[in-house]
């Protein structure tokens, strides 16, 4: 939905909330950036946004401890207003859905990619409702394949000339990452 140059997803929409993960959600958002790694967010001719959840400011591997279960909706503000401390960039804002049930949930997610690059991304997301207190935790393994390749074969019969080569670049990479948080409604 566009309001005010806005854009609000309602996450409850079934091809939302069948993605693997919140970065992935966010990928799917006109505008919205996702490097490869999944490390960083940017809006396109705006740079790297803020992301809030209520009044909380966010960071990736902070987003990244959420279950598109727990969201309710995502808005992306291109023109905040002075509550957030923008200073000229888009925020993302994160609306969370109520939650009133004690107990926990664990949530497995993988995400391959073949681009230009080879990109396999395992997840764990888990949460423990307790009163007050929520814990979440996240760990995720990316393994990244960069690959390049180019070739050229020219002949020339009436001079003799032949060049041919073939050349391909590999770069591969893995990262882990892990984060814990613990938040209380009080």
């Amino acid at each position: 939905m566009n309001k005010d140059g806005n854009i609000k997803v309602n996450v409850d929409n079934p091809f939302f909330s069948s993605l693997a993960d919140p970065v992935n959600l966010l990928e799917k958002i006109p505008g919205i950036q996702v490097s490869a790694d999944q490390n960083s967010i940017s809006v396109i001719g705006k740079g790297s946004p803020l992301i809030y959840m209520g009044n909380r400011r966010m960071s990736v591997d902070d987003l990244k401890s959420l279950s598109v279960d727990d969201i309710e909706s995502i808005e992306v503000i291109y023109n905040p207003s002075s509550r957030y401390e923008a200073d000229r960039r888009t925020v993302i804002q994160i609306t969370r859905k109520v939650k009133d049930n004690q107990g926990y949930k664990v949530v497995l997610s993988e995400r391959v990619a073949v681009k230009q690059y080879f990109n396999n991304n395992l997840g764990a997301n888990i949460s423990l409702l307790r009163n007050k207190f929520e814990w979440r935790a996240n760990v995720e393994y990316n393994q990244l394949k960069i690959w390049e390749k180019n070739g050229f074969d020219f002949q020339i019969r009436e001079k003799s000339i032949q060049s041919d080569y073939s050349t391909e670049a590999v770069t591969p990479a893995t990262g882990k990452n892990g984060g814990g948080r613990l938040l209380s409604d009080q």
